[in-house]
């Protein structure tokens, strides 16, 4: 690095100019106290000569031994006053110029010192100052590391504090059933009931052994093996409400509620005191659309276990179900309170504000969803959905193209892109990319072996309505039927489907279908 680098304050700049500025005063007056000199030097040649020719005339000088001796060449000649007053003048001027020329030269070499100063001073004050320029850099990169290391530090902190905080919830949310596990595992080893070189599971095996091989067939979704097993469970102890609340929930995935139903009932009879076996019949009953059951037994649960924010949470959802958003956010409300760092539940209120079309609401619910955690990229739709109403179409596009970036195996990502461009493009009144239709094949490609595609079927449907492809719409509208035949969304759109094809009892006759399912018609259709 040069040390003539330029320097940066403004206060070194003064000083050089100043400096300058009095080299070149100091200049000015050395030129031309120089030029007097001259002039003066002149003159005082000349006055020498004058005086030297005027001796001549007068004396002689004669050296001796002892010295000098001064002779008068005549004694008629005289020192007149004229004379004498001119060699005293020149005594005086030669004097006079003597002194100024030590004048001249002390004014010289300070002036020599000055230049010399500036000339050193520069480089020095100006690498003083690089330096120093230099030096407040790296302070400033420095702190910038610092700032940057802890940021990441308490971002890996709260993400390992929300990893641990949902761990937890995980916990309690088995708590009871490994309770009965132990139990049940102590009391056979007391017991000593189990008889292990017997093979005959309906025999020798135990309710325990059979209830943990129930639940690893279940964790590998193989649902027909786990009821087998449960029931023999069963068979064994029949009073472990447990096992009947195990059984429920395999029934209840394999969608048969009716069983699902009755070991709720048989679970609640054993144990009519525990507040999980009510919201769980609670969840079986609005799967089956009886929300006044669902309601009741969700009541029942929150008498039981008033400080359970996840009772408060379920009956939030039931109230969604059936459009009483002001209850849903209530409850769900109560639930944050109760547990302010579950992410997932200011996501379902979030979901309730974009439904009700309160974006600027969903938006700061859905951003303090992935403050808690902000790995969860399932969360970006719902936050690109409510920034395209609020922040606008770009805004949304970036937020969901980034997601699907992170993950390009997430269907449901590549939905909410199509959705978003073609609702940007029926707002606009213009036709749609090729990109929309590309992603709905996409997303229902990737999602193609889950058992739930009532979602993007609807959407790739209506897409196809604002495109006139009507028969390619009623051939999505009709898969989706397919798969949930109390779909309202698809018998809404298949009302639209009617209208289009100048239908009006078919399309009566659908929308009503869709409103008998819970349909509720949204802002933006």
């Amino acid at each position: 690095m040069s040390i003539f680098k330029k320097p940066k304050f403004i206060y070194f700049y003064t000083f050089c100019f100043l400096v300058l500025v009095a080299i070149l005063i100091a200049s000015g007056i050395i030129f031309n106290q120089y030029h007097v000199l001259k002039n003066a030097n002149i003159e005082l040649n000349e006055a020498n000569e004058k005086l030297i020719s005027k001796f001549d005339e007068i004396i002689d000088i004669v050296k001796t031994e002892d010295g000098e001796i001064i002779v008068i060449k005549s004694a008629d000649t005289v020192l007149n006053d004229d004379t004498i007053s001119e060699l005293e003048a020149m005594k005086l001027f030669n004097e006079q110029f003597n002194s100024f020329k030590s004048d001249w030269q002390a004014l010289i070499t300070i002036f020599t010192i000055l230049v010399s100063v500036f000339a050193i001073a520069i480089p020095i004050f100006n690498y003083v100052f690089v330096v120093k320029d230099q030096l407040c850099s790296y302070q400033e990169k420095f702190n910038s590391i610092l700032e940057d290391f802890k940021s990441k530090k308490d971002s890996a902190l709260k993400e390992l504090e929300n990893t641990y905080k949902k761990i937890e919830i995980e916990i309690k949310e088995h708590e009871k059933k490994l309770e009965v596990l132990i139990e049940e595992a102590t009391r056979i080893t007391k017991n000593n009931t189990i008889n292990k070189e017997d093979t005959d599971d309906s025999s020798s095996d135990s309710a325990l052994r059979l209830a943990i091989r129930a639940s690893k067939e279940y964790s590998a979704k193989n649902y027909k093996e786990a009821i087998e097993l449960y029931s023999k469970a069963i068979e064994i102890e029949t009073d472990n409400a447990d096992y009947y609340d195990s059984r429920n929930i395999v029934y209840y995935n394999m969608k048969k509620y009716k069983e699902a139903l009755a070991d709720n009932n048989r679970a609640i009879e054993l144990e009519p005191d525990n507040a999980y076996y009510y919201d769980s019949r609670g969840i079986t009953y609005q799967s089956m659309k009886k929300y006044e059951e669902a309601l009741n037994d969700k009541n029942k649960a929150i008498e039981l276990e008033p400080d359970n924010a996840e009772y408060y949470h379920s009956r939030g959802l039931t109230y969604y179900r059936i459009n009483n958003y002001d209850k849903a956010i209530a409850d769900i409300t109560i639930a944050i309170e109760l547990e302010p760092d579950n992410a997932e539940y200011y996501n379902h209120r979030c979901d309730i504000h974009i439904v009700t079309a309160n974006y600027q609401e969903a938006i700061i619910d859905i951003t303090k969803a992935l403050e808690i955690q902000p790995n969860n990229i399932g969360y970006l739709p719902a936050y690109a959905i409510s920034s395209f109403h609020v922040l606008g179409y770009e805004k949304a596009m970036d937020i969901i193209s980034n997601a699907i970036d992170s993950d390009n195996n997430h269907g449901y990502a590549y939905r909410i892109r199509a959705i978003i461009e073609y609702k940007y493009a029926q707002k606009n009144n213009t036709n749609c990319p090729n990109s929309v239709l590309n992603d709905f094949n996409k997303a229902i490609e990737i999602d193609k072996e889950k058992p739930d595609l009532t979602g993007h079927y609807d959407s790739r449907g209506e897409y196809f309505l604002y495109e006139n492809r009507n028969q390619e719409a009623y051939e999505d509208l009709q898969k989706s039927l397919e798969l949930n035949d109390e779909n309202e969304d698809a018998y809404f759109y298949l009302s639209k489907y009617w209208e289009a094809e100048a239908n009006p009892e078919k399309a009566k006759e659908n929308y009503d279908l869709a409103i008998e399912n819970g349909y509720v018609h949204k802002d933006d259709e």
